[in-house]
């Protein structure tokens, strides 16, 4: 069910709880795909765990877009393998797919073509969570602006539920109301998330994990964008010291740097990442703990409840009190799910940060 909450500022809506994945969500090993003659990719490896919110940065044409739909399945390539893991339910939301609904259709008839079954009471909440209320709700696609229209793509997705979005560029014409509104409901999303986006406030609130693509590679960053941006910023100051210090000792010399020198540079790059590997820990054991007291408060308060509910006398009269409280258990039952699936998730982060550091010892 869609949760919406009106302010006199902006729509807020909430996601539905989709059944949660198995812990690997999707995985590219060694795939290669061109276009005629150009190479994007000759073996790249890529893999997404459950509750990951992925930024996919680098320079335009680098082949983020192809790694989304190959990821989504919507492209084939020609060498490697693709694995969908359990339990896991895509939508996939492309640039143009506004461009591909019906322009003859209404709103409403676009969101009930997702599925058959959908109630239009349900889809009416869905449409006005994205801003569409009113008569607004029975105007055609032709006649909407290009973000109406992108609002209407994205909508399509809530229609039936899924654990794993993938977004490319899903802020693009859209007005500021539409993008605050879609960033809020995603930073709540209990899901997986890959997502392209040029919108540094964007990317900055949603990702916490950034996959940097390049000459054909994908590198992983284990941080939010923030944390990219700042990595990015000492590894060029680190090679710009090792430059400037290179010249120094080459000053009036045509001799190669010496073993001493790269052994140098080599052991002030380990500590830098020791460092930052140290800071990432420092960052997911607070996320961890304060995941786990959030969890308690609730699983306090579920039990608190229960035994709330267990008194006879709540259902003597015929107040529907017992029916208020019941639904507000439902709901703090599903923010428990979701607060859990998040620590399995930074749990298993914070595990892998830690194994890497052992590696340093």
């Amino acid at each position: 069910m869609i949760e919406i909450q009106r302010d006199p500022k902006r729509v807020k809506f909430k996601f539905p709880l989709p059944a949660a994945s198995g812990r690997q969500v999707l995985e590219l090993q060694s795939v290669a795909k061109r276009y005629g003659e150009k190479v994007v990719y000759e073996k790249v490896d890529c893999s997404i765990e459950r509750g990951q919110r992925v930024a996919l940065v680098g320079e335009n044409g680098a082949g983020k877009s192809t790694l989304l739909k190959m990821l989504a399945g919507a492209l084939a390539f020609e060498k490697g393998t693709r694995t969908v893991g359990h339990g896991v339910t895509l939508h996939y939301f492309a640039q143009h797919q506004a461009e591909t609904l019906n322009p003859e259709h209404t709103v409403l008839d676009s969101l009930s073509e997702v599925s058959s079954q959908a109630e239009t009471n349900f889809l009416r909440g869905i449409a006005g969570a994205f801003l569409f209320s009113g008569d607004d709700q029975k105007k055609p696609i032709k006649a909407l602006s290009g973000g109406e229209r992108n609002r209407v793509a994205l909508a399509r997705m809530l229609v039936e539920p899924a654990n794993t979005l993938l977004l490319d560029e899903p802020t693009n014409h859209l007005d500021p109301d539409s993008v605050d509104m879609l960033t809020d409901a995603l930073t709540e999303f209990p899901g997986t998330i890959v997502f392209i986006s040029h919108d540094p406030t964007f990317l900055t609130r949603i990702s916490t994990r950034v996959i940097e693509i390049e000459e054909g590679k994908a590198r992983s960053f284990s941080g939010d964008y923030e944390y990219y941006l700042w990595k990015k910023t000492q590894e060029v100051e680190s090679i710009k010291e090792t430059s400037d210090e290179l010249k120094g000792s080459n000053r009036g010399k045509t001799a190669a740097p010496t073993r001493a020198m790269a052994s140098q540079a080599q052991a002030k790059r380990s500590a830098g990442d020791r460092r930052d590997l140290n800071k990432t820990q420092a960052r997911l054991e607070k996320q961890v703990a304060r995941a786990e007291a959030e969890i308690a408060e609730y699983e306090t308060k579920i039990k608190a409840r229960d035994l709330e509910l267990a008194n006879p006398a709540l259902y003597k009269d015929e107040s529907t009190k017992w029916s208020a409280l019941h639904l507000e258990q439902d709901g703090w039952k599903k923010e428990l799910v979701r607060l859990t699936v998040r620590w399995e998730t930074l749990s298993a982060e914070l595990d892998g940060v830690k194994q890497k550091l052992t590696a340093f010892a």
